[in-house]
Order: structure tokens, then C-alpha cells, then sequence
């Protein structure tokens, strides 16, 4: 069977091109001799036979196998219905697998036949797949880019969050070991030995290194009777304070332990201490003298709390010891002051709060 042109033998059928049937009868091309060159009919032949394979290979879903004989067939007669088939091959592998690459190659292939074919109904529709392919190919790549960005914005945010923690870092570490000037606040309550009702309220500050803090402080202590017939009724002001603690890290975070010694006077009036069936003082009864001077011993485990990035809460619970001073000047009812027993001393459990904020 002779033709004068491929075009002729392989005709798009419908939107698609397939090749007609009656062409497929013509596919064993004539033994042509070696060394002769082929005839345009020999090209013809040879090219519906390379088509017919890779229509084969294209049903049973060979797409790589089958493109091969269809871009073969077209160097040897470039009908421009088998660029349908080499992008029909290339859209469906690409599509199957997620292979944009492919896809773009099946563009490429719908472009080149309307490039041979500018004008007809097989043009329009194979126009109208190129636009949605372009439309699905520049979807994903906007989805590619838009990930890629995300994950280009994450790994920034990422080396930037790394960036500040390490900055952040050295500068605790720098603050560790450098001088810390600290403010300091707490309330007490509790109780001596003789039922006394206690309650401090004091603020001072601290020079901290690391672990380590020397502190000094002023403040108020307030006495009260509970038993009306002994104990300690005043107040003292705390003229000095003077301390050191050493805690678990540098904010005092967790558990700590201080300790230190004040000197007081009391003021005011009452400022007694009552005393009920003792020999030394009162030969053996009752009896009641001023008192205008105090020092006090403290000893102090706390366990703090963050409160912000620069202050602590700690509940704190302490054992303090006065010593009381008798005034020398003493009512007539009261015993001579050189008559009263010394040291005069009183031991007291507190528990309260402290606050503490770092400049």
C-alpha cells in the first residue's frame, strides 16, 4: 500500500487523533536493503509500524517504552498527530506519578502539534488541555515555592530562635558572674518562747554574686503579749541588719539558706517584758522591766519562686535569738535594772515571705 504522505496515514480520530485502523494492517515495512537509502513509502511504512508498538506500549501503561516509538516514528515522517501521542504519553506517566517535569514535557509536545497544525477542531481542544496543564503545572509550582519559602522562613525563624536563646544565655552568664544589686522586702510572723506574738516587716538590698549575696537591711518588729501575764509587749526599729545567703542559683530559685545579725532599739511606750514565778529576776514571783536596746542572731532557709524574669517570691522560715538590753532608767515598781538578769534573751520561730527584685 502506497502514500504520498504520513499526514494521510496516521489521522487524528476525534479530540484525540487516534490513528486509523485500517493503518495498522501496513505495519511490517518491506526488507529494504542495507545499503540502499529508504523510500518516502519505506518511511511511511516503518513509522506505522513504530506507531502501532507504541500505541501497544501506551495501552498497557509502558509510557517510556511507548514515547520512544512514537518520537521515533515522527524523525522518520513528521506527521504531527503523533506529537498528540508523545504528549498524550508524557500527560498521562506525569500525572500518574506527580512528575511536573513530565508533564511539562507533555506541554511542550501539545505545542508542537499545534505549531504543524495552527488551525482546526483537533487544535482548539489540544489548546484548551495545554491551558489547563499550565494552569495544574503553575499551581504546584507556586505550591513547591510556597513550601519552599515556609520552610526557607522556618529555618530562619529556627536559627534565629538559636540565635537569641545563645544570646541569652551569655547573657545570664555574664550576669552570673558580674554584680548583682538586689532589692529586698519581707514580712514575718511567729512566736518566742513566752507566747510572744512577733511581726517584722523589713526592705534592704543585696549585692549578689552568682550563688553567693551579702544583704543588709532596716525594719520594724512588733511584740505583742498573748499570755497578759508574761511575754514581751514594744516595738524595736532595726538600725542594721547585716547578712549572707547562698542559694541553688543565682536568682535563688529553689531552695536557699541565710543568716545573719541586727542591732535594734525599742521606742515608744510599752517597751516591758513580763516575767512570771522567776527566782533570778524577781525572787521567785512576778515581776515586769523596761528593756531599750536588742541585738538578734538569725538563722533562715527559704525556697523561691519566679516571679518575673527579674524578681523571686521565696516563703522563707527563720530562727532568730535577742538579746535585750535592760534600761538603766526603770519605774519604781519595776526592779532596779542592775537587780535584772543578764543577758535578757528570747528564741523565736517566724515564717513569713520575701520579695526580691534585681536592678
Amino acid at each position: 500500500m502506497a502514500f504520498t504522505s504520513l499526514a494521510g496515514a496516521l489521522t487524528l480520530v476525534g479530540a484525540l487523533g487516534a490513528i486509523q485502523p485500517a493503518m495498522a494492517q501496513d505495519a511490517e515495512a518491506p526488507a529494504v536493503e542495507e545499503e540502499a537509502p529508504m523510500t518516502p513509502e519505506d518511511k511511511q511504512k516503518a513509522a506505522i509500524a513504530l506507531f502501532t508498538e507504541g500505541q501497544k506500549l501506551l495501552t498497557e501503561e509502558k509510557y517510556p517504552e511507548s514515547i520512544a516509538k512514537f518520537e521515533e516514528a515522527f524523525e522518520l515522517f513528521p506527521d504531527p498527530g503523533l506529537q498528540v501521542k508523545i504528549g498524550e504519553a508524557y500527560q498521562r506517566d506525569g500525572t500518574e506519578a506527580r512528575d511536573y517535569d513530565k508533564l511539562r514535557k507533555s506541554v511542550e509536545a501539545y505545542k508542537k502539534y499545534v505549531e504543524l497544525v495552527p488551525e482546526g477542531d483537533t487544535t482548539t481542544k489540544i489548546l484548551e488541555r495545554i491551558n489547563q496543564l499550565e494552569e495544574s503545572i503553575q499551581a504546584e509550582e507556586e505550591r513547591i515555592q510556597r513550601v519552599a519559602d515556609e520552610k526557607t522562613q522556618a529555618k530562619l525563624d529556627e536559627k534565629l530562635a538559636r540565635e537569641a536563646e545563645e544570646k541569652e544565655r551569655l547573657a545570664k552568664e555574664k550576669e552570673k558572674k558580674s554584680m548583682q544589686m538586689v532589692l529586698l522586702g519581707g514580712i514575718l510572723a511567729g512566736a518566742d518562747q513566752q507566747l510572744s506574738g512577733i511581726l517584722r516587716f523589713s526592705g534592704g538590698g543585696m549585692l549578689s554574686w552568682e550563688k553567693f549575696a551579702l544583704e543588709a537591711r532596716v525594719g520594724i518588729d512588733g511584740f505583742l503579749r498573748i499570755d497578759q501575764d508574761q511575754g514581751i509587749q514594744g516595738r524595736s526599729f532595726t538600725l542594721i541588719d547585716v547578712g549572707a545567703r547562698y542559694g541553688m542559683n543565682y536568682r535563688y530559685i529553689g531552695p536557699f539558706v541565710s543568716g545573719g545579725a541586727s542591732f535594734g532599739l525599742f521606742s515608744g511606750s510599752p517597751r516591758e517584758r513580763k516575767l512570771i514565778d522567776d527566782a533570778d529576776t524577781c525572787g521567785g514571783g512576778d515581776c515586769s522591766f523596761d528593756m531599750d536596746k536588742n541585738i538578734a542572731t538569725r538563722l533562715a532557709f527559704g525556697y523561691g519562686f519566679k516571679a518575673t524574669d527579674k524578681s523571686t517570691v521565696a516563703l522563707r522560715i527563720e530562727a532568730q535569738t535577742w538579746l535585750f538590753s535592760v534600761d538603766s532608767e526603770q519605774s519604781i515598781s519595776n526592779p532596779n535594772a542592775n537587780d535584772v538578769s543578764k543577758p535578757q534573751t528570747a528564741v523565736a520561730l517566724m515564717f513569713g515571705l520575701e520579695f526580691m527584685r534585681w536592678l
